[in-house]
């Protein structure tokens, strides 16, 4: 059978591990915060609420 390149699940792995790192980077930083306050009065400005 064919049998997968070693380099893959390193790299996989990397690419995951990073992944999970800038998402919890991104969580601590508060800066979601800001982007739903924004989002939130856009789409009431939009509704014609706010």
């Amino acid at each position: 059978m064919h049998e997968e390149p070693r380099y893959k699940k390193i790299v996989l792995t990397v690419v995951l591990v990073l992944g999970f790192l800038l998402i919890y980077l991104g969580l601590t930083d508060s800066g979601f915060e800001a982007v739903l306050r924004k989002a939130t009065f856009i789409c009431l400005e939009c509704i014609g609420i706010g």
